[in-house]
């Protein structure tokens, strides 16, 4: 059974006409969640061996998480203590000794969470900055917001025109609420021109939609497309809701869920990792986004999984999808699924068509760049050909990596553009790999 595919390429290149540099603007590059950047053509299967460190930020506290890391141009943002720094991802009169060591070149102070790129603004946490922080005063640069958010107390009535529409990307999508209080999806003028006053500026929302009641826990994880927002509730189901507020398109059974787990929307597939009922592991799972395969009802049309991978290991990571290729990390193997297998019926769940056996624990979700699928582990990261081809035997292929890196560190997903890979590590800091030039 072949899962119906309609490419979000237009959508993706809108996104990356409006950022500067095709920019990786959230953790898992659009807020589609896909773990995948479309735009990579420089670092290739035939050139990744040849990846060198060229740089390295200075060590920060980070009470052993790895940093959030954003690119914009040669430019790029990590969460660090007390602020979000930027760097050049070039060596320049920031940077020092050998290996070369860069300082920031500026500070969004008081932004911890560097957690999105929109247009020429950088959020962090519940304020937002120039992304262009080396135009702000001092030296170096130390940038104070531009606007706050205010407080949501909730409710409030939402207008739809400004929830969703062609530039969804110039909202700023947030969560409030606790397990023991409702959970409203608030969305702010990213431009910070809408329902803002005072200065410095402080601006309520344009629009806000409950999606949790009291007594549900708080959701784990939220995906926006043109005309829908996705969310996990923790211990149910995905919702999609309209620009209205309504619940149009919702999970069915009983699909328990970890923390931290994103929903991926991509194209006409909606990509989970969940517990399928009463199971303690989980698995890879697809449902059909227009609400037509395995789908029933209207308003909400409730719809089952069309695709459904054997059960992963317990400790298993966020996946990132590629044209018909997802993957995902499963204790220490990173796993490739074909999405257009014929094993639709959950009763035969897939089994994976491509592995690589890390021997150590894989720690954050996998990247794909260029035909090149990059993971991170608790001793550096690894990059292979994502296809099965180099490096790799048998059937189901077997492969082996065509670029490694091992720091010793654990290390998050890494961020691939601009021909340049960005790693983050426990220790605070985040190596920049190249080509040779």
């Amino acid at each position: 059974m072949r899962i119906r595919f309609r490419s979000t390429m237009l959508v993706a290149v809108a996104l990356c006409l409006v950022t500067t540099g095709c920019a990786w603007g959230t953790e898992r590059f659009g807020r589609t969640n896909p773990g995948a950047n479309p735009f990579e053509s420089t670092i290739s299967t035939a050139n990744v061996a040849t990846l060198t460190a060229s740089l390295r930020t200075d060590p920060a506290i980070t009470f052993g998480f790895p940093p959030v890391v954003l690119v914009r141009g040669n430019r790029f943002y990590v969460s660090r203590f007390g602020g979000a720094e930027m760097f050049t991802a070039d060596p320049s009169s920031s940077c020092a000794g050998s290996p070369l060591t860069c300082a920031p070149l500026a500070t969004a102070v008081g932004a911890p969470d560097p957690v999105q790129i929109i247009g020429d603004t950088l959020f962090g946490n519940d304020r937002a900055f120039p992304a262009a922080l080396e135009s702000c005063a001092g030296g170096p640069p130390a940038c104070a917001p531009s606007w706050t958010e205010n407080p949501f107390a909730g409710p409030m009535s939402s207008d739809g025109t400004l929830a969703f529409d062609q530039m969804h990307f110039q909202r700023h999508y947030v969560h409030t609420g606790t397990h023991i209080q409702p959970e409203y999806l608030v969305g702010y003028d990213a431009a910070g021109q809408k329902n803002c006053t005072g200065s410095p500026k402080h601006c309520d929302p344009v629009f806000a939609i409950l999606v949790t009641p009291v007594g549900r826990q708080w959701s784990a994880g939220t995906a926006v497309t043109h005309d829908r927002v996705y969310v996990r509730d923790l211990y149910s189901s995905v919702q999609g809701y309209d620009a209205s507020g309504a619940v149009v398109w919702q999970s069915t059974g009983s699909y328990t869920t970890g923390f931290e787990r994103s929903i991926i929307v991509d194209g006409d597939r909606i990509i989970v990792t969940a517990q399928f009922g009463a199971e303690s592991e989980s698995r890879l799972m697809v449902f059909d986004a227009t609400g037509v395969q395995g789908c029933s009802g209207s308003q909400p049309v409730l719809c089952h999984p069309i695709w459904m991978s054997e059960p992963l290991d317990e400790f298993d990571t966020q996946p990132a999808v590629a044209g018909n290729r997802v993957f995902v990390g499963s204790r220490n193997l990173l796993l490739g699924f074909d999405l257009t297998a014929t094993c639709a019926d959950p009763a035969s769940a897939c089994a994976p068509v491509w592995q690589a056996d890390f021997g150590t624990a894989l720690t954050a979700a996998p990247t794909i760049a260029n035909g090149i699928v990059f993971a991170g582990s608790e001793d550096g990261v690894r990059a292979f050909d994502a296809a099965g081809g180099a490096g790799c035997t048998g059937v189901p292929a077997a492969c082996t990596p065509l670029w490694s890196a091992q720091s010793g560190e654990t290390v998050a997903s890494p961020v691939i553009a601009n021909g340049h890979a960005f790693v983050s590590s426990a220790d605070g800091t985040v190596t920049v790999y190249q080509l040779p030039i």
